[in-house]
């Protein structure tokens, strides 16, 4: 667990990642810093708690079945949980943070000044702050992704859908490259879905 040197918009809830990486038993021990890195976030839209749970039981999934040693020794996984965490945690900010700022529109892509067209006064809908990435949460990705651009191979951003009152459906969804990663995901719902 690395821990980012600010803390998030409240001043005190910490921010983290984790590293989860194994080296391979002949190289005694040793780590290649050339394996090629995964960022896995999830929290963006705190109030999609399925994909953050998703994540969570992923990552318990890769970690301790065997038969995915492989994953483990062949990639740098770096999951960062929460990237709005007061927001997870206060259901009273909804997807804003404690100063009002949507964490998802305070990013370079898709950056939301208050001026910009589907602003609510009301509301602050759409409200990414005065610049991008003025926050602490957004300045962490932004930190990583810096860190590790070399390696860096994808990013995968676990998100679910809300319950929709008119359907009375929700769901989470997976985006899959290949279909080993189609069926890791099947195998992970199914899992899940028994469970729950």
């Amino acid at each position: 667990r690395e821990e980012y040197t600010e803390k998030a918009s409240d001043g005190t809830t910490p921010l983290y990642v984790y590293h989860f990486k194994e080296p391979e038993p002949h190289y005694n021990g040793a780590w290649s810093e050339t394996k090629p890195v995964i960022l896995v976030v999830s929290g963006v839209h705190p109030t999609e708690q399925s994909g953050v749970w998703s994540m969570y039981y992923a990552m318990e999934e890769i970690t301790n079945n065997k038969k995915l040693l492989d994953i483990r020794r062949n990639l740098h996984i770096i999951v960062m949980p929460m990237i709005n965490p007061t927001g997870f945690t206060d259901s009273t900010y909804g997807v804003r943070n404690p100063n009002g700022i949507q964490v998802h529109y305070n990013f370079e892509v898709d950056f939301k000044y208050p001026t910009d067209s589907g602003y609510v006064a009301h509301g602050q809908r759409n409200h990414g702050g005065e610049t991008p990435l003025s926050i602490p949460e957004t300045q962490y990705f932004a930190s990583i992704m810096e860190e590790y651009k070399d390696n860096l191979a994808c990013v995968l951003s676990c998100h679910n859908n809300d319950v929709d009152t008119q359907w009375g459906t929700g769901f989470v969804w997976s985006s899959c490259a290949t279909h080993f990663m189609c069926n890791l995901g099947f195998r992970l719902v199914d899992k899940l879905s028994a469970a729950w």
